[in-house]
């Protein structure tokens, strides 16, 4: 999973994942600073983690919010994540207790066509100009692991 991702809702929310085989990180490399990362662990019951983030309070207190999170499809178009519409805040930055839980809504990530390519391979995959066998290798795409937020 991993490889290069963006919001099929706002295209300019673009993640670079990582799947070390235990944990799917999430990084956000461009749109808005408050949205940072995504961490999802493998358990019994999927990929669950949460989300990380960011605002600045009425107050002008800069707070750290996380929200519930977990993978519901993985396609080859892309990650089906769910979590929280939103959440509320007070001015110290602790979450406020809503009378109902918020509603939970599934985001598409799709995968950027840069990486549906790299994982087609080319067309002659496994054979060399002179036809014989390649070491076809492998890649990351370059990205680098994240370490899971603690």
């Amino acid at each position: 999973m991993s490889g290069t991702y963006v919001l099929n809702t706002h295209p300019g929310f673009r993640y670079r994942a990582s799947d070390d085989g235990s944990a799917l990180t999430l990084s956000l490399s461009r749109g808005p600073a408050g949205c940072a990362s995504i961490a999802l662990w493998r358990t019994a019951h999927g990929f669950v983690g949460k989300s990380f983030g960011g605002y600045v309070s009425d107050a002008g207190v800069a707070c750290a919010v996380t929200f519930p999170t977990e993978l519901t499809a993985c396609t080859d178009a892309g990650l089906v994540l769910r979590s929280p519409t939103k959440a509320t805040f007070n001015g110290q930055c602790a979450p406020v207790e809503l009378a109902e839980p918020p509603a939970l809504t599934e985001r598409l990530l799709l995968r950027t066509a840069e990486e549906r390519i790299l994982d087609a391979g080319p067309a002659d995959a496994g054979e060399s100009q002179d036809g014989g066998p390649t070491d076809a290798g492998s890649t990351d795409g370059g990205l680098s692991s994240l370490p899971p937020p603690v």
